[in-house]
């Protein structure tokens, strides 16, 4: 076995991300370090790694004897200097330029001359973080994405002055980890950060402008465009809080181009500490960060006026379905599109991402 694959890895932060990444590099072998400035984090984050493995023994997904030995690999920290045998250290702490140069220039302090310091920062220039550093050429950034176990991929930056060497080693480790490495220059955002401007910056124009609600945003981003998540279920994932410094960070390096302008809704939301699921409300609510469906599909369809008549496209493929919501609605079905106030048509279009060419239904109203 590789000197890699054995490494003492430390992890600082114990928020979302940094439990996330205790998980990803415990489960894969490594014995893993973890310190927060709360001891009552660092035990939480303890007691949620350990019982994320025990759930997976009764998901039946690993062995009770793989989860004991993953759980063997924590050893959480109540002081700084306990992490300074660890070969690989990386920060999760909040999203702020003075702070990060801070807990860097202290960890040169702590670790070897060896040891590689790598931030999980989203949007921040690995050159800035580094540029207090004795030993720039061990630094890097290690950018993952939550939650951190389900997501197989890790941005790998280098900055001007990181060494060779060390992107070789955070390679090697993130290899064994089962993750993806990609690696990817020193810009604002980085690779997968700055490709989402488009997404996060665009959904909420579309919001700004009142085009559609950010439900709507989110249904068509997933069942037309093909992503998992819309803009807006991504920013209460990510967290609001966070989400918004990102977005302030890139549009500052891009130097204010208006493509990447923040959007006005975000600081009234950020204020008001709707973050997301880790508040329990964002764009959306939660319950034990599951989003609730606040839709009550027993309540019946709002009333339509008696005097409107409503024909539907008889190649409607829920003609029938149709028919009987618009009646339940108070509506009268005619035969003729003649005599009717409301007409139900039905386009024809591909599914372009499917393999099989399939006819899907559109409702479209048309007023005549």
């Amino acid at each position: 076995m590789t000197a890699e694959a054995q490494a003492t890895i430390a992890v600082i932060g114990a928020g979302a991300m940094g439990r996330g990444i205790v998980q990803l590099f415990a489960q894969s072998g490594h014995r893993v370090k973890f310190y927060d400035n709360s001891e009552a984090a660092v035990a939480a984050a303890h007691a949620f790694v350990a019982d994320m493995f025990d759930s997976k023994v009764d998901k039946g997904r690993i062995s009770r004897e793989e989860a004991d030995k993953a759980k063997s690999q924590l050893v959480p920290c109540t002081q700084l200097v306990d992490i300074a045998d660890c070969d690989i250290v990386v920060e999760a702490v909040l999203e702020d330029l003075e702070i990060k140069r801070g807990l860097f220039a202290e960890l040169e302090t702590v670790v070897s001359s060896a040891a590689i310091i790598a931030s999980n920062t989203s949007s921040l220039l690995i050159a800035d973080i580094a540029a207090g550093c004795a030993h720039p050429e061990r630094i890097a950034g290690l950018h993952f994405f939550n939650p951190v176990p389900v997501m197989r991929v890790t941005e790998i930056i280098s900055s001007v002055r990181t060494a060779d060497i060390t992107v070789e080693k955070l390679k090697a480790c993130i290899d064994k980890t089962g993750h993806r490495a990609v690696l990817v220059q020193d810009q604002p955002g980085f690779l997968i950060n700055h490709a989402g401007r488009g997404l996060y910056t665009e959904g909420l124009r579309i919001l700004e402008e009142q085009a559609a609600s950010h439900d709507q945003v989110d249904l068509l981003m997933r069942e037309a465009a093909g992503f998992r998540m819309g803009p807006f279920e991504l920013l209460d994932l990510t967290g609001l809080d966070v989400s918004s410094k990102v977005m302030q960070s890139i549009y500052d390096q891009f130097q204010q181009e208006p493509r990447f302008r923040p959007s006005s809704i975000i600081p009234p939301r950020v204020a008001a500490g709707l973050f997301g699921r880790k508040t329990g409300e964002g764009w959306y609510q939660y319950q034990e960060g599951k989003k609730l469906d606040l839709a009550n599909a027993n309540e019946p369809p709002p009333a339509m006026s008696q005097n409107c008549r409503v024909w539907i496209d008889p190649a409607a493929d829920q003609h029938a379905e149709l028919s009987t919501l618009s009646q339940q609605a108070g509506a009268q079905i005619v035969v003729s599109p003649d005599d009717a106030s409301l007409l139900l048509i039905q386009p024809w279009a591909l599914m372009s991402h499917r393999p099989v060419p399939t006819s899907i239904w559109m409702p479209v109203v048309v007023l005549p």
